[in-house]
């Protein structure tokens, strides 16, 4: 079952979310079984986390987008681009010395 949290957890069938896939994209993207495979709570907290990141570099939120990047780090200590994404929301924040560790 797939809820589309952006909606009431409206629930989508496959037919929608091509539909959907194909207003963003064109026709240029096909839904396959990977992109509806189950995930656990793990997972979905990362990519919440990975939104509100995301989220927070977009409004120039540096402060709030290192500490996102900490709970990743958190849930995944060997994820190379969250150590380069909080480098690099240090570095904007003028904390270089954090930056470059």
């Amino acid at each position: 079952m797939l809820l589309d949290p952006f909606f009431g957890g409206a629930t989508l069938s496959e037919e929608q979310c091509q539909e959907r896939l194909d207003r963003v994209f064109g026709r240029k993207a096909r839904l396959d079984a990977g992109m509806l495979a189950a995930c656990d709570a793990r997972t979905m907290l990362a990519r919440m986390l990975r939104n509100l990141k995301l989220i927070y570099g977009k409004r120039d939120d540096h402060l709030r987008a290192v500490r996102i990047c900490d709970r990743l780090l958190d849930l995944d200590p060997w994820a190379p681009q969250e150590h380069r994404d909080r480098g690099l929301m240090y570095a904007a924040l003028g904390c270089y010395a954090r930056a470059a560790s």
